[in-house]
């Protein structure tokens, strides 16, 4: 997304605060391709701050992923009335959302995501911290609304391993996308409301034991403007979800066997697939998040480019400071698939696409290594856009330069 200017980005500077217990070193030995555990600590984000009016959430140190399925909304989204009214007063007060770069904002001292998808969305944010749950227990913690005005409109919180994460994670049954990644651990709010845990291996997800056959409005009162803790307690061998605030644990399950991986990235994902079309429906949700928790966990960087997408003949994509050893490219795009110039355009190579189980084109997701060092880059479409029959259909979009 664009750079803020002005007042707006110095809101935006005071937003997300990020807090670390204990003796932590400033970040990971980047030359290293393993993630540096001495650095293991608790991390806390808060998004504090004045916001007289919604403030779009432009953090360092967060990636920022929006996917909209249909054409037309590749460059404008389609237009949702979002919580908060223009002064941040709260729900039912709302405003418009009509730009991709409004629609994970502040007001009142947390942070929310809108977006409508008559055909299918989803805005997947991400911290730069690993959860590490590789000398025993772990704990991710994070309040969230209960408010839902759509079964069609809902959240799942993603763990899965740093080189198989995916920048739009999804179910395995959905109109687009890849799927999951090939290893991962997930909370998927189910159509009563609870929050359930999924295990991935090898693609293929199983659900473990959860007390979801009560609706959730029948125990936690819904609200947009009181927000539920949520707290994932994880070791190799145990998944624990509960509500501490309400007293109810939804699920306490001993893996039959261990995890696959003990680092895992987390990502707060909200999905729309055209929210009007159920019974009660009353359109889009949003979504309010706050008092994220991660403990222990592990830094990584996240250097994210200076324009949300490319499309048309191509374009350049710069970073805010050069791809530190072992950098990998991460985007998304749509179409043609694109090929990737480090040098200025001297010479240009096909993206490399992440693994999935589900090659759905025209999304693809990829996540290429680059030297040590670039800070720009160049993409263009692959196929030749003289003859191309649809050659405005392309784009590539929230690019992010990541290493361990």
């Amino acid at each position: 997304m664009a750079a803020l200017a002005g007042p707006l980005a110095l809101a935006s500077l005071m937003a997300c605060t990020q807090t670390v217990d204990g003796p932590v070193a400033l970040g990971p030995d980047l030359t290293d391709p393993r993630p540096d555990t001495t650095t293991r600590a608790p991390a806390t984000w808060t998004f504090s701050g004045p916001t007289p009016s919604p403030v779009p959430f432009n953090e360092p140190g967060w990636d920022v992923q929006i996917h909209s399925r249909d054409r037309d909304t590749w460059l404008v989204p389609q237009r949702v009335d979002a919580h908060h009214a223009m002064d941040c007063g709260p729900h039912p007060g709302v405003h418009a959302v009509t730009r991709y770069e409004e629609m994970v904002f502040r007001c009142r001292d947390h942070l929310m995501t809108a977006i409508r998808a008559d055909g299918y969305g989803v805005i997947v944010l991400t911290p730069d911290r690993l959860l590490d749950w590789s000398q025993g227990e772990a704990v991710l913690r994070f309040d969230v609304s209960t408010f839902r005005s759509s079964s069609r409109d809902w959240i799942k919180v993603w763990l899965s391993p740093f080189d198989a994460q995916l920048p739009v994670p999804a179910g395995a049954f959905v109109p687009d996308l890849n799927g999951p990644p090939a290893q991962a651990l997930f909370l998927e709010m189910t159509s009563n409301g609870n929050l359930c845990p999924r295990v991935v291996r090898d693609f293929v997800i199983t659900e473990l034991a959860c007390d979801d056959w009560r609706d959730l409005a029948d125990r936690v009162p819904p609200s947009a403007t009181a927000r539920t803790t949520v707290e994932l307690r994880l070791s190799r061998t145990r998944v624990r979800v509960s509500l501490p605030q309400h007293d109810i644990a939804l699920s306490d399950v001993t893996l039959a066997a261990p995890l696959d991986f003990t680092l895992g990235v987390i990502q707060f994902a909200h999905y729309s697939y055209t929210p009007g079309k159920c019974d009660g429906c009353s359109g889009a949700n949003t979504w309010h998040w706050d008092e994220v928790h991660a403990a222990p966990s592990v830094p990584f960087t996240i250097v994210r480019g200076d324009r949300r997408y490319v499309d048309g003949a191509g374009g350049e994509v710069r970073f805010a400071a050069p791809a530190p050893s072992g950098a990998h490219l991460r985007f998304v795009a749509a179409g043609v698939a694109p090929e990737v110039s480090v040098d200025g355009g001297a010479a240009w190579t096909p993206a490399v696409a992440q693994r999935v189980s589900r090659d759905a084109a025209p999304v693809r997701q990829y996540w290429m290594p680059v030297p040590a060092g670039t800070q720009r880059v160049l993409l263009r479409p692959a196929t030749p856009m003289s003859w191309w029959p649809h050659r405005d259909v392309w784009i590539a979009r929230d690019f992010a330069l990541w290493a361990q």
